[in-house]
C-alpha cells in the first residue's frame, strides 16, 4: 500500500468556478478576498454575493464550515463604525462639532432635551420641553374654560 500524493478531490466544491473564470482569475482566494473587501464596507448579503459572483447557498456553506471566517467577518463589519468614530473625533476641533458629540454621548450633562416624568394613574410619560409647554398651555386653557362666567355689571352693558 503506497501513500497517497493527490489532493483528495472528495465532496462539492465551496464555489462554482468555471474553466473560463479560472482563465480571468477568479479562484477561492479571490472570492474569499472580495467578500471580506464587501464585509469590510458593511455591504449586505445580496451585495457581497453579487460582488464576489457567488452564490447564496455557496456563502452560507462556506460560512458554516468556517467558523473562524464567520467571525473575521462581524468583526469587519465594525470597521466603517470604527471609521466613522475615528472621523468624528477628528472633527472637534469645531465646536459645533463638539457640543453635537458632547450631547449624544453626555446627554445629563450636555442635552439640549429636557426630559418631565409626568406619572398619571396608568402610567409614567416622558415629555421633552416642547411638549411639556403645550401641556401646560392646553391645560390653562382648560382651566380658563370650565371658570364660571361673571354675569355682565350693568357698567359693563353702558360701555357696549
Amino acid at each position: 500500500m503506497g501513500t497517497k500524493n493527490k489532493k483528495e478531490t472528495r465532496g462539492r466544491k465551496w464555489f462554482d468556478i468555471s474553466e473560463e473564470d479560472k482563465k480571468n482569475g477568479k479562484t477561492e482566494e479571490t472570492i474569499i478576498a472580495k467578500i471580506e473587501e464587501a464585509t469590510a464596507i458593511d455591504a449586505t448579503v445580496q451585495e457581497i454575493l453579487y460582488y464576489a459572483d457567488i452564490g447564496k447557498d455557496s456563502y452560507y456553506r462556506y460560512l458554516k464550515a468556517h467558523p473562524l471566517f464567520s467571525e473575521r467577518l462581524a468583526r469587519l463589519r465594525e470597521k466603517p463604525v470604527l471609521k466613522a468614530r475615528q472621523e468624528a473625533i477628528k472633527g472637534l476641533n469645531c465646536y459645533t462639532n463638539a457640543i453635537d458629540y458632547l450631547s449624544r454621548k453626555r446627554k445629563a450633562e450636555f442635552s439640549q432635551r429636557t426630559d418631565i416624568d409626568v406619572t398619571t394613574k396608568d402610567e409614567s410619560l416622558h415629555l421633552t420641553e416642547m411638549q411639556r409647554k403645550r401641556l401646560a398651555e392646553l391645560e390653562l386653557k382648560r382651566l380658563d374654560e370650565a371658570k364660571p362666567k361673571e354675569e355682565k355689571t350693568i357698567d359693563d352693558k353702558k360701555n357696549e
